[in-house]
């Protein structure tokens, strides 16, 4: 892990508070005290915190009953949280556990020992949060590609895509622009995030060429980041041309090719919400799969259309075949006939 921790230091005692953060001042740790209830609520709301450190105090109910009003907080029940106490009679390990501790201290502690700690429960939440995210992401892939298997018509299922693509981060908007095969039309499909709530439709075609951006991205195939946040993408002038601008941390909006074999099937849009966090880095790479595996089912979708096609075609070609083999046949019988006839007289 980059960087110090960030630890929420709270308590059911100012003194046992303030003991543990002596003890952690000259170490490489962003500690966020919170002596009351209201400064513990702000802390988790708007500093994201890492891991919760508690300083319990000699009265183990007066713990008890904080914590309890821990688990009612739903950006703490997520956080990996450290009990620290002195002396053993201040605990109640089975009670502090069953309330969500992830480990009860207890002792004459060093500084280094709780800041190992609060480090290392920190780590294993980040890597939790990591192998959870991965799993919310691939059955969100896997679910985007039997939608899209499932039909010959894909237009008729991208506003679900969409939204369902829209519901892994919080976005204002998600749309799916299917790009005609031969790319000057389109079909815009709009999934409404659930974050800021809306409706899924779609919006019916457009052409390309009214749209710059949205042409450049088919044209070029690549990743386009827009600077302005706004409902339509369409309506967004400034924009930057490069693969490597960072999404984290913007409030715009970002367009990817869907992209297979080197032929652009449609564009995926993302309006960021401004009612949420900024995206985080490590959210980015999800929407580059999404968009792939759009393209890879879109284009099996044409693949299979075409060759449903093909017997239909060979068919009328081989009946075209056989009527001109007919014609040359009775053409040669005639004049064999014609021939004969000749050469009897």
């Amino acid at each position: 892990m980059s960087g110090p921790v960030t630890a929420l230091l709270m308590g059911s005692d100012p003194a046992a508070i303030a003991d543990v953060r002596d003890k952690l001042s000259p170490l490489d740790l962003d500690v966020l005290v919170a002596e009351d209830w209201e400064r513990v609520e702000s802390v988790l709301e708007s500093m994201s915190p890492q891991v919760i450190l508690f300083a319990a105090g000699s009265e183990t109910s007066d713990s008890l009953v904080l914590l309890q009003q821990l688990t009612d907080v739903p950006e703490a029940r997520e956080l990996p949280l450290a009990v620290v106490a002195d002396d053993e009679g201040a605990v109640d390990r089975e009670g502090m556990r069953r309330l969500g501790a992830s480990c009860v201290l207890v002792g004459a502690l060093r500084g280094e020992c709780i800041g190992d700690v609060a480090r290392g429960l920190a780590e294993l939440a980040q890597e939790r949060d990591s192998w959870r995210r991965q799993g919310q992401e691939n059955q969100c892939l896997l679910e985007i590609t039997t939608l899209l298997n499932s039909t010959r018509e894909p237009e008729k299922v991208l506003s679900v895509v969409a939204n369902r693509i829209a519901s892994m981060v919080p976005l204002s908007t998600c749309s799916i622009i299917l790009v005609s095969p031969a790319g000057d039309t389109a079909i815009v499909a709009t999934g409404a995030a659930a974050f800021e709530g809306g409706s899924l439709g779609t919006e019916g075609e457009l052409e390309l060429d009214r749209f710059p951006e949205l042409n450049e991205v088919v044209r070029k195939g690549q990743r386009l980041i827009l600077e302005a946040l706004t409902h339509d993408p369409f309506e967004i002038t400034v924009s930057q041309d490069d693969e490597s601008a960072d999404l984290a941390g913007s409030r715009g909006s970002a367009l990817f090719p869907i992209l297979s074999l080197g032929e652009v099937h449609g564009v995926l849009t993302l309006h960021l919400s401004v009612l949420a966090p900024p995206m985080k880095p490590e959210q980015i790479p999800f929407f580059d799969r999404a968009a792939s595996t759009c393209a890879r089912a879109l284009a099996d979708i044409r693949r299979r259309i075409a060759e449903a096609e093909e017997p239909a075609r060979s068919s009328i070609d081989n009946s075209d075949a056989s009527l001109e083999e007919h014609d040359l046949l009775v053409n040669l019988v005639e004049h064999s006939a014609d021939a004969i006839v000749a050469a009897d007289m």
